[in-house]
């Protein structure tokens, strides 16, 4: 592989890391939420 091939892999990896590490705290802020006005 080359260098410009594993950096973008690298760019991406780290970009699904983000928007999956958001989403986990959108849904528990979610669940939280809704735990409290229950």
């Amino acid at each position: 592989m080359s260098e410009k091939t594993k950096k973008s892999i690298r760019i991406g990896l780290s970009f699904a890391q983000v928007v999956v590490q958001s989403l986990i705290v959108y849904y528990a802020y979610k669940q939280y939420k809704l735990s409290k006005e229950m």
